[in-house]
């Protein structure tokens, strides 16, 4: 099966358990090319999945929640995902 998914954005801000089974599982089974970033509202300190994501070389922002507005006007993604991100999004946010 085909599948056009380039770019996909996850957003996370704790332990990034989720944030690392997504990624391996998609690298392990090598049927889709897919570029992984991560969008994280909290700084390393606080958010230990930034680590995870240097670890598997996977592009990351740390912004302000103010920011994801400009942010998401600057950046398209074909798919953004939502593992263990801790703020409510609406369409003011995004």
């Amino acid at each position: 099966m085909e599948n056009n998914i380039k770019n996909v954005l996850i957003m996370a801000s704790g332990v990034g358990s989720n944030f690392e089974a997504i990624v391996k599982y998609f690298k392990k089974i090598k049927r889709f090319d897919i570029k992984f970033k991560l969008l994280c509202n909290k700084k390393e300190i606080e958010a230990p999945v930034i680590k995870k994501a240097q670890k598997l070389n996977i592009e990351t922002f740390v912004l302000d929640f103010c920011d994801f507005s400009s942010f998401f006007q600057n950046h398209k993604f074909d798919l953004v995902v939502m593992a263990g991100f801790y703020r409510n999004l609406n369409e003011k946010n995004i």
